[in-house]
């Protein structure tokens, strides 16, 4: 019974990995729009949280490697 389960799970496993250059490959169509203040838009979130992250970063180093309170 075990082997049984076993080569049915390659088997889905080789039917899943058949099927996804077949989905790639079929065309669809895309129907959407995007204005040009959305490459902007991503731009400024990506740039708000590099500047984030480094306050973040910063202020989780200072704990570890600062003066103990009180000294």
């Amino acid at each position: 019974m075990k082997g049984y389960r076993v080569d049915r799970f390659l088997g889905m496993i080789l039917a899943g990995t058949a099927l996804i250059p077949v989905l790639l490959a079929t065309p669809a169509h895309a129907f959407g729009y995007t204005d040009p203040g959305t490459g902007t838009f991503a731009y400024q979130a990506i740039y708000a949280a590099f500047i984030g992250g480094t306050f973040y970063l910063r202020k989780v180093l200072k704990r570890f490697f600062g003066k103990p309170p009180g000294k």
